[in-house]
């Protein structure tokens, strides 16, 4: 028995003494791994936000659509200046011949006096933009109360509204989601209620949304529009002179949302649009500002994705997809760019920085923010951004700690264990010799000598002299 309780503790021993450094060492690999992840976590993070950037980009024009045709309007057009009247909501809900347009008149109109016509107008008509109603849409009368106009459109603090959010089209969102996720005869009737529609007038909401904002809008407005243009009794000789005397050039197709955001003038899908969006809340916050764009992971919603929040870098689109760059050796999401960034940021007088610089089109005020900003994406978002990547249940370095933590535990507990076993057995062992030697002592005692030996009597036994040796023995003179 004594062998294997030494052969446990032995074993035990050393699996504790493996433990402990193992522990640190998972735990500081996994660190190292997380903080040398940036440029993974970089592009993952745009991996990930694109579907959302994207749905948001298409959610925000159908919403600019409905709210465009709902509100007065002044654009130009060519440098010509455009106004038109908005589209009332009870012609836009209810009126199956309501249209808004969007056109511009070159030349003379017709001018009525007291609802005569005394002038037949002299002009070419542009139709450069035309959005339907919903009852135009479906080519009849609708019936939607003002109260269900109301909410439809702006909601209220408990249901959403379809243009709550012009800017990043979060009442669509949040307003289409409703509709999908009302999938029981309960969640159907709340609906119903709170909007003060019919289920299916409900539903048409959803269709006019789904199969003509987003089914047939957002390709007018990314793909163009061809240019028509109706003379109306004027020549064609006279309008190309009008025309060419204000110096008009008429492009074959009209790009409205090159006009209506002439920010993303010359973007033509929504990949593009979405890209250009998240670099500009990227580098200035532009559509959420502080805290910023939540991330939300499963360990929780994180914020510091943007160098640009709270104070904007002031960086352009180019700069941004240069820092981007996957091939660049000067971007931020290459190992070898990387490299550079921290030695810039570490010593901001060194020759690279002015390489990055150079490199990337940025400025000192660039560089000054994206070094505290990366200092803290590295250390502070990483590990959350790890831990959604590798679907673990807390921050990577939280899990390291934890591993680090279990494993000194576990260790502690094994070579404690060890240490028990040793000192059982040697107990166990003394015990044994004690019983032992108790055996022997009654099967055959011994005595112990009374007397202490000496050097010459080691044997410590009592000397007899015989009598005859008595006798010889002199005795001392009185």
């Amino acid at each position: 028995m004594s062998k294997k309780i030494a052969v446990a503790s032995i074993v035990t021993l050393v699996f504790g003494g493996v433990a402990i450094p193992g522990g640190i060492f998972v735990n500081d690999m996994i660190a190292d791994m997380v903080y040398d992840s940036v440029a993974d976590g970089l592009l993952g993070v745009r991996t990930e936000a694109g579907p959302m950037i994207d749905q948001m980009v298409v959610h925000t024009f159908m919403t600019y659509l409905v709210n465009a045709s709902l509100t007065d309007l002044v654009m130009e057009f060519e440098g010509i200046p455009i106004t038109e009247a908005a589209l009332p909501p009870e012609q836009f809900f209810n009126d199956e011949d309501a249209e808004f347009h969007v056109d511009l008149l070159l030349g003379i109109p017709e001018i009525y006096l007291f609802g005569i016509l005394i002038f037949p107008g002299l002009y070419a008509y542009i139709d450069l933009f035309t959005v339907e109603g919903i009852a135009n849409f479906f080519d009849e009368e609708h019936t939607y109360s003002p109260l269900a106009q109301e909410m439809i459109l702006y909601g209220d603090d408990e249901v959403p509204g379809l243009i709550t959010d012009v800017d990043m089209g979060s009442g669509m969102t949040d307003w289409l989601a409703l509709f999908e996720g009302a999938t029981t005869d309960d969640l159907k009737f709340q609906m119903t209620s709170k909007y003060d529609c019919t289920w299916n007038q409900i539903e048409d909401i959803y269709d006019y949304c789904k199969l003509y904002l987003e089914g047939i809008m957002i390709d007018v407005l990314l793909d163009g529009i061809d240019l028509e243009i109706v003379l109306k009794n004027i020549p064609q000789g006279l309008f190309d002179f009008i025309v060419q005397l204000i110096g008009l050039e008429l492009p074959e197709k009209v790009y409205i949302v090159d006009e209506l955001k002439p920010e993303i003038a010359g973007l033509r899908t929504i990949e593009e649009i979405g890209e250009f969006y998240l670099y500009q809340q990227w580098a200035n916050g532009s559509l959420v500002p502080d805290p910023g764009y939540a991330l939300p992971l499963s360990t929780g919603t994180i914020y510091g994705f943007e160098p640009g929040v709270p104070i904007p870098t002031e960086m352009s689109i180019d700069s941004c997809r240069a820092l981007w760059d996957e091939e660049s050796e000067y971007s931020l999401v290459t190992k070898a760019g990387l490299a550079k960034w921290y030695e810039a940021c570490a010593d901001p007088d060194s020759d690279v920085v002015e390489e990055l610089k150079a490199a990337n089109g940025i400025d000192d005020h660039a560089v000054e923010i994206i070094c505290p900003w990366l200092e803290n994406f590295r250390y502070n978002v990483m590990p959350f951004l790890a831990a959604e990547l590798m679907a673990l249940p807390i921050d990577a370095i939280s899990l390291g700690g934890v591993i680090q933590g279990a494993a000194i535990g576990v260790g502690g507990l094994c070579i404690g264990l060890a240490s028990t076993g040793f000192v059982s057995n040697r107990v166990v062992k003394v015990k044994a010799q004690k019983k032992a030697l108790g055996t022997i002592s009654k099967k055959n005692p011994k005595k112990l000598p009374d007397i202490a030996g000496d050097a010459m009597n080691p044997a410590g036994k009592e000397l007899e002299i015989p009598k005859e040796k008595l006798q010889e023995i002199p005795k001392e003179e009185s």
